[in-house]
């Protein structure tokens, strides 16, 4: 994995005009290394990603019998309430309007 100051001075040769080939031939890096640099695709130029998609331990336990979900297209026998279900619908409530 490159460093950011290697990240950096590669942004820096890329802005004073060198080439992707000129600058891999200056610090001994890959082309594609260079390139993902060059357009903003390295790790460390990426935004973080926030995943806000609901988890397992948001909700209620499974208790109970074994019961066909009513409402499952699975069509399994589960503990209500249904976990795919609950997830489901977090997911839909989650979904911009």
């Amino acid at each position: 994995m490159l460093s950011r100051e290697i990240v950096d001075r590669v942004i820096v040769l890329l802005a004073a005009g060198a080439s992707i080939n000129q600058v891999t031939a200056r610090l001994h890096m890959g082309r594609r290394s260079v390139f993902r640099i060059a357009h903003g695709q390295h790790s460390y130029q990426r935004p973080a990603v926030v995943d806000e998609s609901p988890t397992v331990d948001e909700l209620p336990a499974p208790a109970g019998a074994y019961v066909w979900c009513p409402t499952c297209p699975t069509r399994h026998k589960v503990k209500m309430p249904c976990l795919a279900c609950g997830l489901r619908a977090r997911a839909e409530e989650a979904k911009p309007a």
